[in-house]
């Protein structure tokens, strides 16, 4: 192959990396996934195409062309040096520990909803099904609880809150917290999938009238109702096709819940103190040291700036994903609603 062409994707090489002409992206893709000592499994049989407009839809398979191509993890000439070994944040790791207790627990809930068995209980693990209404909204209300106790047990000052300031300031961060969930989880289970989103873990809906109609059931104008919510669900889908080209670490993922909850706190100032924005500012400047330290000064930077780009996202989501439930609930019969998490706020 050319060597001004990356040998991994084909796109334009910018140096060696790890000892073969390559582009940065697929450079920094190797050096993380080595780093992080990442495991990836290929979906289909292990032999995907990778090539510039198709390397993020296969992280085995790409990987996999890294190693046989040449690329060694303890060779790189490039003048930025590779990244230091640094040790995990307790602030993000414990931040990441808390989410994977979320989502454990939404696996648990997902599958003593599906299961028949105990056997069938162990056996579920992974397996999505199309989401109806009724599984949607039953999902939203357990929901509730763990959020609740995320922030309970991770953030004091949010223990610290009156019930009622607790009420105010549930709603909108729960929303905000489920966007990058389901971000997440489509991201992880559905890469390459354009027509899937993952709402819940185990759930998904489908973007076309298909999965309109076993989500909402039997209703008129699904065509309208599909179009109506078909630009949130784009949205929702766009930032997690984001995530899947920047590789979100565990680390980061941490990091991103810390912003989201001192961003929310910012909107109210009788509870945004001076400590909690003290907190705050040593949280974000904790986390672009660790981003920096992990990935050099030039490559860290913008990986920085990237990954804060996402919470704007989250905000576009919640604002057109609400919009259009709102109209969407307009569709449905009397005796029928899709629940949003941010009313869904416990009183006990």
């Amino acid at each position: 192959m050319n060597d001004n062409l990356c040998q991994v994707c084909e796109a334009p090489a910018e140096g060696n990396h790890f000892g073969v002409p390559a582009c940065k992206a697929c450079g920094a893709y190797f050096r993380r996934s080595i780093a992080e000592d990442k495991f990836y499994q290929c979906r289909r049989s292990g032999n995907c195409e990778v090539l510039l407009y198709k390397r993020n839809q296969c992280r085995a398979c790409r990987l996999q062309k890294c190693f046989d191509v040449g690329m060694k993890k303890e060779e790189n000439r490039m003048v930025t040096p590779p990244p230091a070994e640094v040790t995990t944040s307790p602030i993000f790791s414990k931040l990441n520990s808390a989410y994977r207790n979320f989502l454990d627990s939404q696996k648990s809930l997902f599958n003593l909803h599906n299961c028949t068995d105990f056997s069938s209980f162990l056996r579920i693990e992974e397996q999505f099904k199309m989401v109806t209404i009724e599984e949607h909204n039953t999902m939203e209300k357990l929901n509730a609880s763990l959020i609740l106790s995320l922030l309970n047990d991770n953030f004091p000052c949010f223990a610290q809150l009156t019930k009622e300031e607790k009420k105010h300031f549930f709603g909108p961060f729960a929303l905000r917290f489920i966007s990058l969930h389901r971000c997440y989880l489509t991201f992880k289970y559905f890469p390459n999938d354009d027509k899937k989103m993952v709402l819940h873990y185990g759930y998904y809906t489908q973007l076309d009238l298909e999965g309109t109609e076993h989500f909402y059931g039997d209703v008129p104008k699904k065509e309208q109702l599909l179009e109506n919510i078909l630009p949130a669900f784009y949205i929702l889908k766009k930032t997690a096709n984001k995530m899947v080209e920047l590789d979100v670490t565990n680390e980061e993922l941490g990091g991103l819940i810390a912003l989201l909850y001192y961003s929310q706190l910012e909107q109210y100032p009788t509870l945004y103190t001076d400590i909690r924005k003290k907190t705050r500012a040593m949280v974000v400047s904790e986390f672009h040291s660790r981003i920096i330290e992990k990935y050099g000064i030039r490559d860290g930077g913008l990986r920085y700036t990237q990954i804060l780009s996402l919470i704007l996202d989250f905000e576009n989501i919640c604002t057109s994903f609400t919009h259009s439930l709102i109209i969407g609930n307009m569709y449905l019969k009397n005796d029928q609603e899709v629940m949003l998490i941010k009313d869904t706020f416990l009183d006990s």
